[in-house]
């Protein structure tokens, strides 16, 4: 439904689903107002005719390219794991410490 424009339809399809269950009952609840409340952001078809990307991979491309740039660096390998540490988002002891430049 998402593909075709139709998420007017998808959110009452959904909310007219019986579960027996109290969990899936909450988690079905949990995606319509999902659908419901972000609908204006679901606009595929319309993103498509302006040549625009609906899918997750191209982001997830950039970051890696950019993260994967970080990390390799000059000097990035000079101690043991430092690569593993910044892509876990861990940062250099050095780069902890607050800028004297940029303090108020």
């Amino acid at each position: 439904m998402l593909d075709e424009g139709k998420i007017e339809n998808l959110v009452p399809a959904l909310r007219a689903i019986d579960s027996s269950t109290p969990e899936l009952a909450e988690k079905i609840r949990k995606g319509a107002d999902y659908f419901e409340n972000n609908a204006k952001r679901m606009c595929y078809p319309e993103f498509r005719r302006q040549h625009l990307f609906v899918g997750s991979g191209v982001i997830e491309a950039g970051c890696k390219t950019v993260i994967g740039s970080r990390c390799k660096q000059s000097g990035m390998r000079n101690a043991r794991n430092r690569v593993l540490d910044c892509a876990r988002g861990q940062r250099h002891p050095r780069t902890a410490l607050p800028s004297v430049q940029w303090s108020f």
